[in-house]
């Protein structure tokens, strides 16, 4: 059979197919009436010899059937025009001007029909078109059953279908010399040529996704209306958005939506979004004789090409597009060292070339850096697609709640810390119920740290738009909202339920303002206000027989920041603050009293200062609690009013009783709290004779305190007062908080290497080294626990080291090599061979030293050359183990990022070749 008789036989079946003759309101006689005649068939003969599949040829030869439908005679112009705003009213009636009735729909119909046909046959000629030469083609049956969860991309392809999304490009092409059909046939067939390679490789890609948002993510430029088209490349993604919400295409939405360029600064993204970027970036039109015509170029020369069209470049801008740039220019990379072809124009290979296995101990200089790149896109990947829909983080969630070591949950909970901004709305919710069941856990740090994620996720919870809407365009209100989150959970917080037993509703009673102080630190300025409100709302009523409720509040309001003050409901908190110091429990007075003393140092508000001034003339009276006349008179010193504060820290019998009352379980946190400022003030009139006995005081509080709150106040109070102390006294307290490491029970122990790390830096040079290397030695023999503890310690040592440079005579060489000793040690735990010791050095290595925010680019840098090498050996074998892959997953990100910041900065980063200061000890 010819060509010519081959498709005339297509046509022939598919119209007169019965369902759609009768569907349609066709005969068969009226289809063979015109199908048949010699004109027809000659047109079909004309379509294959001259390769001409464009929609003219198609009108052509459908005209007589379509004259006859409609019973007039219509210009070229005049159909293609009916027909592509028939196509339009499909997706986008708001930008179509369609002028329904029943023949010239059922003329579309029958011509749209027969256009598909011609097209599925021009994808298979050779007709040079980009049409032909990148044909647009859905995934295959059998690569569709093998889908995750197929039943999404089959609802989008029947809309894809049903809608003519394809006719409508084609025609456009030619009726309005829109070339968008070029563009989107070579994105998509770069995408899935990549994506297919990918999924040879066995990497965790969805096709579904893949070929879903390369195929619509610029269906969004025909909606567009008239007077919207110099604004098409920016309004697009709001109309690709709302085509693809209709038809309820959440994943493939996410994926279609955020394909610009500019999406590529969020930091983590799916590898799914990477290919579409990656290939849009690659497909644009360039200039020839004049007319636009699209071609796929390398990314240099994209990149230049993109650069062209940018306007008002400045240096920022183009820095700022540069990083992105180079974001794309690493995934390349990554693909080209996979083994995958970049090349759209090379057949698919059957089989991909196996991978030459690469020794990263045998690596120098820039190869370090490279697979370096290469194996944090390869974690980033693998975390994303842990995270890629409801059911896979349940199952994470699920694997979490499993664990029955404690240390395995902070895993987790550090995944979702660095994660949680990626996560759908549906999902932060699931993760926010999963956090508040953990407000229950008996490790005070996890439920601290399960607050805080439940105040991250609320103020980052609404998903802003960040693409250009149309003037008329209205937002619909999400089902929840970040303030209708916060409302639910300040209640649950306060009021937790009858089931929840005493000793649970205080533990999450009292995680409220961590909560509170996480969320203000999260959201964003313009959110600020609406939560601040949300907050004041419980002000309104004092609860005068539930102290513990009242105590929640007023550690709620001490989390406040000081532009509250402006607030005009601000009043509330001042009148509860004022009542409560009427209250009959010495808790809520001290936490009341402590409310104002910082609303008068921090907010500085005039109208609060009369208030408290006018209250204390008052109700001027002298307590029998010393830390309630010790902050009250801090309080009158700041307003002004007589105080008796020299002679309540020059009564040694007081004095005496505060220390024994700090280490009684029956005294209240908050007096505590207090006595420990008292004890300060007392300790820095006397260094010389008090300073030792307060130091290791405040030692004995940080190691057996049951509220975290009074163990930090300890140690930061120890800080700050072990300047005062002798050197051989200085030298005493780290001793006994090193041998405080050792007692059992972590929830007592992990607080210490935050403060140890630091007092640690204040000893002499000698009692420094001599130190440092009992804690190298140690770490090689001690239990995982204390081992975790001591590389802690190493961590906040290296951090603030450059506070110890400069306080004694020494070179610069000296106080180098101590800090590569630290460094060596830190080296040391990440080759162990305990998974959770490597687990705890590469946390605090990644997250803590790359990953901070306050570390010096170049300390980082200096680290980075010394480090890197042995990292990377290190990283290439965590797949065996989830909890070491997950550690390594949020710590390499924190690396990559340095790497892509010293980059963005300086223009390059380089390792030299090892010599002998890169040796460590062990």
């Amino acid at each position: 059979m010819s060509l010519s008789s081959n498709l005339h036989s297509k046509i022939s079946i598919s119209l007169l197919n019965t369902r759609w003759l009768r569907k349609n309101g066709f005969t068969a006689s009226f289809i063979k009436s015109h199908i048949n005649t010699r004109v027809f068939k000659a047109n079909i003969d004309r379509i294959v010899t001259e390769q001409d599949f464009s929609c003219k040829a198609v009108l052509n030869l459908s005209e007589n059937m379509l004259n006859e439908i409609c019973q007039c005679n219509k210009s070229t112009g005049e159909w293609l025009e009916i027909f592509y705003q028939y196509c339009l009213s499909k997706s986008f009636p708001n930008a179509s001007s369609f002028k329904s009735d029943d023949k010239t729909i059922k003329a579309a119909i029958l011509y749209l029909k027969i256009l598909r046909i011609i097209s599925e046959e021009q994808k298979n000629s050779k007709d040079n078109t980009f049409m032909s030469r990148y044909p647009f083609k859905f995934l295959t049956m059998e690569e569709q059953n093998q889908l995750e969860d197929p039943s999404e991309y089959n609802r989008f392809v029947k809309a894809y279908k049903s809608e003519y999304i394809y006719e409508l490009m084609k025609i456009a092409s030619e009726h309005l010399g829109y070339n968008t059909i070029d563009h989107v046939c070579g994105v998509h067939h770069i995408a899935t040529y990549i994506g297919r390679q990918l999924k040879m490789l066995g990497e965790p890609v969805d096709l579904g996704r893949v070929s879903g948002g390369a195929a619509a993510h610029d269906i969004g430029k025909f909606g567009c209306t008239e007077k919207e088209l110099k604004k098409v490349p920016v309004l697009h993604y709001y109309y690709t958005d709302q085509w693809l919400k209709k038809h309820g295409l959440t994943y493939i939405r996410h994926i279609a939506v955020n394909h610009s360029t500019w999406d590529l600064e969020l930091e983590n993204l799916p590898i799914e979004s990477l290919i579409l970027i990656y290939s849009d970036f690659r497909v644009k039109n360039v200039d020839s004789d004049g007319e636009p015509r699209m071609h796929i170029f390398n990314l240099d020369e994209s990149f230049n090409v993109i650069l062209n069209k940018l306007q008002n470049v400045d240096d920022k801008k183009l820095k700022r597009y540069e990083r992105v740039y180079g974001k794309l220019k690493d995934f390349e990379d990554y693909l080209i060292h996979l083994g995958i072809s970049i090349d759209p124009d090379t057949p698919l290979p059957h089989e991909l070339p196996k991978k030459e296995k690469v020794y990263h101990s045998l690596l120098q200089g820039n190869k370090i850096i490279e697979n370096i790149k290469y194996l944090s896109i390869k974690h980033n990947i693998s975390m994303m697609h842990r995270l890629r829909d409801e059911a896979s983080l349940n199952n994470l969630l699920e694997e979490a709640r499993s664990k029955k070591d404690w240390q395995d949950l902070r895993v987790y909970l550090r995944i979702f810390e660095t994660y949680s901004m990626y996560l759908t709305q549906k999902q932060k919710l699931i993760t926010l119920k999963f956090l508040y069941d953990n407000l229950i856990h008996p490790e005070d740090d996890i439920r601290k740290h399960c607050a805080e994620l439940i105040g991250q996720l609320i103020a980052t919870f609404d998903e802003p738009y960040r693409k250009e809407i149309p003037e008329d365009a209205i937002i619909e209100n999400p089902e929840y909202t970040g303030t209708k989150l916060l409302e639910k959970y300040l209640n649950l917080f306060l009021d937790p339920g009858h089931k929840v037993i005493p000793m649970h509703q205080t533990w999450i009673g009292y995680s409220l303002s961590r909560m509170v102080k996480s969320l203000l630190a999260h959201c964003k300025k313009d959110q600020e206000e609406s939560f601040i409100n949300i907050l004041l709302n419980l002000y309104e009523v004092y609860e005068f027989e539930d102290s513990d409720r009242i105590m929640y509040k007023l550690e709620a309001a001490k989390q406040l920041p000081p532009s509250s003050a402006k607030n005009k409901r601000i009043g509330l908190i001042y009148d509860y603050a004022l009542s409560c110091l009427h209250s009959e429990k010495d808790a809520v007075r001290l936490s009341s009293a402590e409310l104002c003393f910082m609303i008068l140092s921090n907010w500085k508000d005039k109208s609060f200062s009369k208030k408290l001034k006018k209250y204390l003339s008052k109700n001027s009276f002298v307590s029998s609690i010393p830390s309630e006349n010790y902050i009250m008179d801090k309080i009158c010193h700041l307003l002004g009013l007589e105080t008796h504060h020299d002679l309540l820290i020059d009564n040694e019998t007081i004095i005496s009783d505060l220390f024994l009352n700090n280490l009684k379980s029956a005294t209240e946190w908050i007096m505590k709290k207090i006595n420990i400022d008292i004890l300060l003030d007392y300790t820095l009139l006397y260094p010389g004779t008090r300073g030792l006995h307060t130091a290791l005081h405040l030692c004995n509080i940080l190691k057996v305190s049951y509220w975290e709150n009074v163990r930090n106040k300890a140690g930061d109070t120890l800080i700050e007062l072990m300047p005062h102390l002798s050197p051989e006294q200085r030298n005493e307290v780290a001793i006994e908080l090193l041998r405080a490491l050792e007692i059992d029970g972590y929830k007592y122990t992990e607080y210490i290497p935050q403060y140890l790390g630091q007092l640690i830096l204040t000893l002499k040079p000698i009692e420094l080294d001599e130190l440092i290397q009992d804690l190298s030695e140690k770490i090689k023999l001690s239990s995982s626990q204390l081992s975790t503890l001591l590389l802690r310690t190493i961590g906040v040592a290296i951090i603030n080291y450059d506070n110890y440079i400069g306080k004694y005579e020494e070179d610069e060489k000296a106080n180098w090599n101590r800090l590569v000793k630290l460094i060596g040690i830190l080296l040391n735990g990440i080759g162990h061979f305990d998974n959770k010791i490597k687990q705890i050095a590469f946390k605090v290595l990644g997250n803590e030293i790359f990953g901070s925010e306050h570390y010096s680019i170049h300390k980082k840098y200096e680290i980075f050359k010394i480090t890197a090498k042995k990292i990377l050996t290190m990283l290439s074998d965590t797949s065996s183990d989830e909890l070491l892959f997950l550690t390594c997953a949020a710590g390499i990100q924190c690396m990559y990022r340095f790497i892509s910041e010293y980059i963005y900065s300086f223009g390059e980063i380089a390792i030299p070749k090892p010599n002998k200061v890169a040796f460590f000890p062990g």
